[in-house]
Formats: structure tokens, sequence, C-alpha cells
């Protein structure tokens, strides 16, 4: 294999472990010219759409440092369609500027549920205190899928989770099983033995899966103080419920 096909072999094999088709070359080209000119690209790059048929933003123009601005302008477009905003949202982490105050801006005046929840899980890749904000606020949003995002960020980000403990224990009641779920499991990767009394509660759950992510983390939290309490759940109706709470 010669030299000059390992580059685009590599691309091929990086397209295809994000499962988006390769970019557009001619159009990835860095933009160059008057801040006009750059921004005029920024609002016509189209989202490529996905092996699994949505719409995403990968053209390296975004990485130009106008280009937080301008996703926010066209964020603010009430006509463009749900899809697109949400890509728009999801492209945000990738985008060069202050993508990360823009997301947060966004978030306090979203109608839309699905553009908040999105702006939201990009917030694992901002400053600590950023994400922070974002997941506090969306733990307090009246959109289940919302709160469900937020708790899976205190999650993904372990300073999140820790500031959050007393919200997560709150959301551990929440209405929405998902969002009993996120916050069960947000809980134990932060390991807060002050809620495993909390978390413990979440093994006599209705729902299978907010069982299953109490017997993780119970287990995480403590797995000594767990096994008393796992003995019931290894009948459990449920089999991946059952073969967490047998395994050591």
């Amino acid at each position: 294999m010669t030299t000059r096909i390992l580059p685009v072999l590599a691309l091929l094999l990086a397209c295809d472990a994000d499962s988006v088709p390769p970019p557009n070359i001619a159009a990835a080209a860095e933009v160059n010219g008057s801040e006009q000119q750059r921004r005029e690209v920024l609002t016509k790059v189209r989202p490529i759409t996905t092996r699994a048929g949505h719409p995403r933003f990968t053209d390296p123009v975004l990485r130009d440092p106008l280009a937080a601005g301008v996703f926010a302008e066209r964020l603010a477009d009430a006509s463009v369609a749900e899809a697109e905003r949400v890509a728009l949202a999801e492209a945000l982490p990738r985008c060069g500027g202050a993508w990360a105050d823009v997301a947060l801006t966004r978030l306090a005046i979203e109608e839309d549920p699905a553009v908040r929840a999105v702006l939201i899980g990009g917030l694992q890749r901002a400053t600590d205190a950023q994400a922070l904000a974002g997941a506090r606020a969306g733990l307090a949003d009246a959109d289940a899928n919302v709160r469900r995002a937020a708790a899976e960020l205190a999650g993904w980000v372990p300073a999140v989770g820790k500031a959050l403990s007393g919200e997560l224990q709150v959301a551990l009641a929440d209405g929405a099983a998902e969002v009993r779920a996120a916050a069960t499991r947000a809980i134990g990767l932060t390991g807060d033995s002050s809620a495993f009394d909390a978390v413990a509660r979440g093994l006599k759950d209705g729902d299978p899966q907010v069982r299953l992510e109490a017997v993780r983390s119970i287990k995480r939290i403590d797995a000594g103080r767990a096994k008393p309490a796992l003995v019931a759940l290894q009948d459990d109706a449920d089999s991946r419920v059952q073969r967490a709470a047998r395994s050591e």
C-alpha cells in the first residue's frame, strides 16, 4: 500500500466510525477572506445526512472563530426546521468561538425541548462551571427529556455530579422513569456515599431500567453494603437486573 493511499483510507475509516459519509473535500477547505465572506459561508453551510438519516454539520469551516455566533443566529430563526435546529445545536461544540456561552444563552430562551436537550448534552465539552450551569437549569426544566439530558451531563462531568448531589437525589423521585434512571446512574458515577439509601430505594422501582441502574450504582458506591440489598433482585423479572445483581 502506497503512502498516498494511507491518508485517504484513514479518512474513510474515521467517517465510518462516526456513521457519516466522507465530507465534501471541496467544501471543506478553510475559509479565507473578509469577515463578511466568512459569515456568508457559515450561513450557507449545509449538514450532511448520516447513515441513520439525521442531519449533521461536519464541515471543517465550523472551526472558524465566527462559527458559534453565526450558528446562534441560525438557531434563532424560527423558520428553520426542527431537525436542522437540533443539528445546529449538536454542532456547537465543534464550532470556533465562544460556543459554550452561545449554548447557555440559547438554553435560557429556547422553546423547543429537543433543542434544549441537545444544548445541554454538548456542555460535557465545556468548562465545569458552564456544564454546571446547564445541568442545573436542565434539572429544573419542565420537559422530561431535558431533565434526563441534564442528569446524564451530571454523570459525565464528575464535578457537576458532586455539585448537584441534592438536585440529583430529588430527581430520583421524578415522574419520568428515564429521568430517575439517569439520576441514579449519575449518582453512582460520582460515588456519593450520602445518597446510598436514596439510590437503594430504586431497587424497588417499577421500571426495570431504574432497577438496573440502582443495582449498578449502589455497587459502585459501596459494594459490601450493597450485597444484602441485592439478594431479592437475583430473581428479578428482568434478566438484565438479575445478571447485575448476581455478578460480583
